[in-house]
């Protein structure tokens, strides 16, 4: 019996093919219903801060592109609570009062694939001598990073609680 090279060929490329085929881990990673800011986690993030520094401005419609449809959402309710306008006025995005002179977002790396979901991120941010770091939470929506949380950790966070939704659903 004689086995031509294609023969034994084609079971060893159908052998290896399935050896590299990658399931993602989800297979829907949702969708988003408003606009977004191109690029990956840090990148979005970056331009977060960067527009927060050149605008000085908490209002959300200007934010919205930024900001993950839940967290949108959520602070568009919080501003009708009147128990959250001191940190709604302030900087509810970082763990001091008042906007950053400077922030520079860490890199996320390289994402594999489109396994990942959610990135936390450090942030160093300056405001004249004073130095201190805070964690923002980069999530997926549809093809889109947004900014799904703030952690406040910069030492005298004017914060109530630990986080910015910890802080407007008034959690300890």
């Amino acid at each position: 019996m004689r086995f031509s090279a294609l023969t034994l060929a084609l079971p060893c490329a159908l052998l290896l093919s399935a050896c590299t085929t990658v399931t993602p881990a989800f297979k829907d990673i949702g969708t988003r219903s408003g606009p977004c800011i191109d690029g990956g986690p840090d990148t979005v993030a970056q331009k977060f801060y960067d527009y927060r520094i050149a605008h000085r401005s908490n209002h959300l419609t200007a934010l919205r592109p930024y900001l993950s449809d839940s967290l949108a959402a959520l602070l568009a309710e919080a501003s009708r609570d009147k128990r959250n306008t001191t940190l709604l006025n302030a900087d509810p995005f970082s763990s001091r009062t008042t906007t950053p002179d400077s922030a520079t977002v860490a890199s996320a790396s390289t994402i594999p694939n489109t396994d990942a979901r959610n990135i936390p991120l450090r942030v160093d941010l300056t405001q004249g001598g004073q130095r201190w770091q805070d964690e923002i939470l980069m999530i997926r929506e549809g093809q889109c990073w947004a900014v799904d949380d703030v952690r406040y950790l910069g030492g005298s966070a004017h914060a109530p609680a630990g986080t910015l939704r910890q802080s407007v659903e008034h959690r300890e």
